[in-house]
């Protein structure tokens, strides 16, 4: 029997950015923080 393949979880730096990517479009560049980012990324504020 083979196990099901899960694929990698991208790198913190590929979160970051694209999590960037969605909530500047959503809620606008300047209503983004640090902590609201690292959150919706999944990393600490020091990634």
């Amino acid at each position: 029997m083979t196990t099901p393949q899960t694929l990698p979880r991208p790198k913190p730096r590929e979160r970051v950015l694209a999590a960037a990517a969605e909530l500047f479009v959503r809620e606008g560049v300047n209503a983004v923080g640090v902590d609201r980012l690292a959150q919706e990324a999944e990393v600490s504020k020091r990634s």
